[in-house]
């Protein structure tokens, strides 16, 4: 790969940010080549707190003579053209926290898949309050070139003789990342930039599959925001719909109808939102490895006409037990599920018995995981998927958790 000499990395990025509080801050200069933004930024970043992750050795040594105090780490992912012999879909290490994560005509080079994927990991690699600030190049975006008024496909076209970039659209780019900023092009770059804080992920902290007896994880303490969001976890009167349930009786609000009611508090409706998006999507492939699902688009179910793969995250509510029951004894999810996962939402005080969440093999349960305040289980569907909830003791307290779920059309 040749050593980079392009500049005016640092000017684009503190032009979209706003000129923000370089010195001191931890910056990850993703696919940054030699580190032409170190050098640009002068004495705004400090070399100690500047590290550059690239797939290109003898970029990423050219950057350490020139800048012997910066963090300079090799990304032996694979990429058709700059690092042929890498290995596939590796996921980049964890550097974190960083107060910065800059990635400057990176993506412009990616299919989307894997920018729904790489997005997610380095989101992740975000302190609070950081922000992920990418390049992308829009191809309905014009602009005057030479001697006339041209779009990024002309202009690349003029450029390269062939189209050489992956675009993306504003639009898409917003949809595929809900709560994204995107910030016009600058005056002297025809790239949009995208502006992401951390993601709020219910899979933020998982680390590793457990593949018996199916594929699934469990992480307690899974969200360092939850007394947030219990304390404006709906009421019966929302989540009972008007209804008269029975004993131990399911009603659930779909995302559909959270993010349309005022009633429900705009951090649930966040929350919905970053979990039925195609980013949450991504993160679920890259966690169980569903590489062939990579490509499917995703769409609200309910909300938004089907597309490949409908995201549902919604509010369950099971009555208070009036007879020792389950509430739903072993079973297998609908053959259209692709994964599900639950997220307790235990109340203070309560003091009943049961509700677990019970894992099988065949016919016999193997692995119990209890109803406890902020755990998540989450688990790919299959025809070994068998789970079941423990029978619950009579008690005046309901059973609260949000699920997740995607599913394909019928």
């Amino acid at each position: 790969m040749i050593v980079s000499e392009k500049s005016g990395q640092f000017a684009y990025f503190d032009a979209q940010l706003d000129a923000p509080r370089w010195r001191g801050a931890r910056v990850l200069d993703f696919g940054g080549n030699c580190g032409n933004f170190l050098a640009d930024a002068g004495d705004e970043v400090r070399a100690e707190d500047y590290w550059c992750l690239d797939v290109s050795r003898e970029a990423l040594a050219e950057g350490a003579r020139r800048h012997p105090r910066a963090h300079w780490v090799h990304y032996d992912r694979h990429h058709v053209r700059y690092n042929p012999h890498g290995r596939p879909r590796l996921p980049p290490p964890d550097l974190g926290p960083f107060d910065f994560i800059l990635a400057y005509s990176v993506f412009t080079l990616m299919l989307e898949h894997e920018v729904r994927e790489l997005v997610a990991a380095l989101r992740r690699m975000l302190a609070p309050g950081g922000v992920l600030a990418f390049s992308f190049v829009d191809p309905e975006y014009r602009a005057f070139r030479k001697t006339r008024v041209m779009s990024n496909v002309e202009w690349r076209l003029d450029v390269a003789g062939h189209c050489d970039t992956a675009f993306l659209s504003a639009e898409r780019v917003t949809r595929i990342f809900p709560g994204a900023e995107i910030r016009e092009p600058t005056q002297e770059v025809r790239h949009h930039c995208c502006i992401l804080k951390a993601q709020r992920s219910v899979l933020a902290k998982a680390r590793e599959v457990v593949r018996e007896p199916f594929p699934h994880v469990v992480i307690e303490d899974a969200l360092d925001d939850y007394r947030e969001l219990a304390e404006a976890f709906p009421g019966a009167e929302l989540l009972r719909k008007g209804q008269i349930l029975a004993s131990n009786e399911y009603s659930h609000m779909h995302a559909d109808q959270i993010l349309t009611d005022a009633r429900v508090a705009p951090v649930w409706q966040r929350f919905v939102r970053d979990h039925t998006s195609a980013a949450f999507f991504a993160e679920v492939v890259a966690l169980f490895g569903l590489e062939h699902l990579e490509q499917l688009d995703t769409s609200i179910r309910y909300a938004e006409p089907p597309r490949d793969v409908m995201m549902e995250c919604q509010f369950a509510w099971c009555e208070p037990v009036s007879a020792v029951s389950s509430s739903a004894p072993r079973h297998l999810d609908r053959a259209v599920s692709l994964f599900a996962g639950l997220l307790y939402f235990r109340l203070d005080g309560d003091d009943s018995a049961g509700g677990d969440l019970q894992l099988y093999d065949g016919e016999h349960p193997v692995k119990t995981i209890p109803y406890r305040a902020n755990t998540l289980v989450f688990f790919v569907n299959s025809p070994r998927a068998f789970h079941g909830v423990t029978p619950r003791s009579v008690t005046p307290w309901p059973r609260l958790h949000v699920n997740f779920v995607g599913e394909v059309p019928r």
